[in-house]
């Protein structure tokens, strides 16, 4: 992990110290921070941020076995004329079904996954009628849950990559459960680079 300190002040002027986790150009970050707890009228105190970099390279084309083509929608932009952040994820999720109906899961079988974890880093912009194509893979597969990698590309440029992490559970309990055995047999067979095992 490495890590830079700097100052800062929060609202009202009370220095604060801050770790700043990102680094120019190193990949993900991850900045947790403790929410300022003042007693009313108190003046607030020093209080600590967090943040961890994931050393990675930005995601290529290359890198996904699933790539699936899509076109921007008028009603996916916002007033700036760009497609609104949030919706990002939709064409995530709309990869993500995609890459199981390429495993063979469909119709009546879905397998039951639930999203513990979203993230996004926005790159570049999308425009209305935009062609643009979503990679998904498989980075991640642990015991009962794994982690998938996607990214958007308009031709060879990275406008948007994530990494979302799915709980599988039993169908129709919602109680967590391992991943089928048939399952990672199948992701691993579909997959041009294995995921990581945990």
């Amino acid at each position: 992990m490495q890590t830079l300190w700097r100052s800062c002040t929060t609202i009202g002027g009370t220095p604060r110290k801050e770790r700043d986790a990102q680094i120019a150009g190193s990949g993900i970050v991850q900045l947790f921070r403790i929410a300022l707890k003042a007693a009313s009228g108190a003046p607030s105190a020093l209080y600590k941020c967090e943040g961890q970099v994931q050393q990675n390279h930005m995601s290529e084309k290359t890198d996904f076995t699933l790539l699936h083509p899509m076109r921007v929608r008028w009603g996916e932009c916002d007033p700036q004329g760009i497609v609104f952040n949030v919706n990002y994820f939709l064409y995530f999720d709309v990869g993500i079904t995609e890459y199981m109906r390429a495993l063979g899961y469909q119709g009546d079988s879905v397998l039951e996954f639930y999203t513990v974890n979203a993230q996004a880093d926005f790159r570049g912009s999308a425009k209305f009628d935009d062609e643009i194509e979503v990679g998904v893979r498989c980075a991640r597969l642990g015991v009962k849950s794994m982690t998938v990698a996607a990214a958007i590309f308009r031709d060879d440029d990275l406008l948007t990559e994530g990494a979302l992490t799915y709980v599988h559970a039993e169908l129709g309990t919602q109680n967590t459960s391992p991943l089928p055995k048939e399952f990672i047999e199948r992701v691993l067979s579909f997959e041009s680079t294995p995921p990581e095992r945990s």
